[in-house]
């Protein structure tokens, strides 16, 4: 009657208008009271329990995932960004070994390191499976400026890399002025990185001068060179150990080891690993020099040549050379290749 009231507009105030509800509707009237008031059924809740839950351990999963993915540093702390961060293309941009991806990771310093010798470092680091891997890409800006870093901080801190010629184009070939060398580096399909001419050379010409401030320099003792090695990634360390060589020079100083941070280190030899690829085009006239003189015409892109035999490897005279249990015979010429 009350209802009857309120709908034809006779009723009194606050009665609630029940009209439009069904009979069946008593419980969902609860229910929508209970929200009304703030509670929330037990289902509910648990539902939202189970949901907050998985959300946690789905977070969980993938921070763990990162940081397994993530190179470690030394003494096991996480790296910065840097260039120890795999980049796109580059030394670090393909793996150390091709059956595992560890090239630009850093390895510890075994007990033994100052004493070791440049075989048991080559094996240390595993080197083989890079230096036989023939599509290694050519070196870039960054990793050049990389390795010229540590060598500054590491060996030498007075030394200056001030070419104005990038040292992905070599060298200024002449003092004051900056023109490159007559050569260019490229990835030669099934033989590896190598250099080529980027016009025609006369015999007789120069070709490469070598002994300028992108020919680094170690002490006899190794010491410093082998601090210098542990502070690389895998990838650049192995590339170094196949860039440098060992020279008498012209200072009455003895042999000494150098290394070359351009691309000049990507010079050939005219065998490799024991098999003839071709004769060497380029020589320099005398033993205690670094100047590179053609042997014959060199037509434009031909592949530049050296002999690697040209030279005496004594890796003993340079604190390097201490007696080692290759598994891997090899000449010191087929190491260096």
């Amino acid at each position: 009657a009350e209802c009857e009231k309120q709908e034809n507009g006779d009723g009194p105030r606050g009665i609630v208008d029940l009209s439009h509800i069904s009979r069946g509707s008593d419980e969902s009237l609860s229910t929508e009271r209970q929200k009304d008031k703030g509670y929330v059924a037990p289902v509910e809740a648990l539902k939202v329990l189970v949901a907050i839950l998985l959300l946690s351990l789905a977070l969980h999963f993938v921070k763990d995932g990162l940081r397994a993915k993530a190179p470690p540093a030394e003494n096991g702390r996480m790296p910065k960004k840097s260039l120890f961060t795999r980049p796109k293309r580059g030394l670090l941009s393909f793996p150390g070994n091709p059956n595992q991806e560890d090239g630009h990771l850093l390895l510890k310093k075994p007990r033994d390191w100052k004493t070791m010798g440049y075989h048991d470092y080559y094996h240390y680091f595993d080197c083989f499976p890079l230096r036989d891997y023939t599509n290694k890409p050519v070196p870039t800006v960054e990793d050049y400026e990389f390795l010229r870093q540590k060598y500054i901080q590491i060996v030498d801190s007075n030394w200056r890399f001030d070419d104005p010629v990038p040292p992905t184009m070599g060298y200024s070939i002449e003092k004051g002025k900056p023109f490159p060398p007559p050569f260019y580096a490229k990835l030669s399909p099934g033989k590896g990185r190598g250099l080529f001419a980027s016009r025609d050379i006369e015999e007789g010409e120069l070709v490469h001068r070598g002994g300028l401030q992108n020919d680094v320099t170690f002490p006899s003792d190794g010491l410093a060179w082998k601090e210098y090695i542990f502070s690389l990634p895998k990838n650049y360390a192995c590339s170094v150990m196949d860039w440098q060589w060992t020279q008498w020079t012209n200072d009455d100083a003895g042999i000494k080891l150098f290394l070359g941070l351009d691309i000049s280190s990507l010079m050939n030899g005219s065998a490799r690993r024991g098999k003839l690829e071709g004769t060497p085009n380029v020589l320099p006239k005398r033993k205690t020099s670094m100047n590179y003189y053609a042997l014959r015409d060199i037509g434009k892109d031909e592949e530049i040549l050296t002999d690697y035999d040209f030279f005496e490897t004594k890796w003993r005279d340079v604190g390097l050379g201490v007696p080692h249990k290759p598994t891997d015979k090899r000449t010191d010429d087929e190491w260096r290749s």
